[in-house]
């Protein structure tokens, strides 16, 4: 019975000496082993390290580019004759310059020429064109002072062909003249526009 037990308490020292060592490695880990279960895992098919940058892919294809409109721009003038040189005296009613095949002559008077003059057209600058022209032998008939009517069209019309050139037609001002002219003033901005806006993708 002794030697049984002495057997049995080897045995069961041996058991618990077992037990305690796979405790002991259950709990009590090296520096290292603790180091690589805190740090990330290895890169692998599953797992990358994380990148911020721009997604971008370039796409190369062939085509045609068509415009859906066009707009007619009108050239610049260009200076097409020049009679008179440095030092010459510049008199009213002498051509100046020919500018894209129109005369440009000089005239008396101290109100700018800020607008074409037309048939129906009023105000000083008339009045000073009309002074003119009879400075220079044109009469105005019976056209009252600063109101562009027959007889300064016909004046005007004469200084036109005494200088050379043929006049050029004039239309009337009234409201349908003066709604056409901002038609197509605004459907020319409004095709600019469509010329100037890129598509959209």
């Amino acid at each position: 019975m002794r030697g049984r037990r002495g057997v049995l308490g080897v045995v069961g020292g041996a058991v618990l000496m077992a037990v305690g060592a796979l405790l002991a490695t259950a709990v009590v880990k090296s520096p290292a082993q603790l180091a690589a279960e805190a740090g990330p895992p290895a890169q692998g098919v599953l797992t990358a390290e994380v990148e911020r940058r721009v997604l971008a892919e370039t796409v190369v294809t062939r085509g045609t580019v068509v415009a859906d409109q066009s707009v007619t721009v009108a050239p610049p003038g260009v200076v097409t004759k020049l009679p008179l040189k440095a030092g010459d005296p510049v008199a009213a009613g002498r051509l100046l310059a020919e500018v894209s095949g129109r005369p440009v002559f000089a005239l008396r008077g101290a109100v700018p020429m800020y607008r074409d003059l037309v048939p129906g057209a009023t105000g000083d600058d008339v009045a000073q064109v009309q002074a003119a022209l009879r400075e220079l032998g044109h009469g105005t008939g019976t056209d009252p002072k600063g109101v562009f009517g027959p007889g300064t069209k016909a004046a005007l019309a004469e200084l036109y062909r005494a200088v050379g050139y043929a006049p050029l037609p004039a239309l009337k001002d009234g409201p349908a003249t003066v709604k056409a002219a901002r038609d197509a003033v605004r459907a020319a901005r409004w095709a600019l526009e469509d010329t100037e806006t890129p598509p959209e993708p």
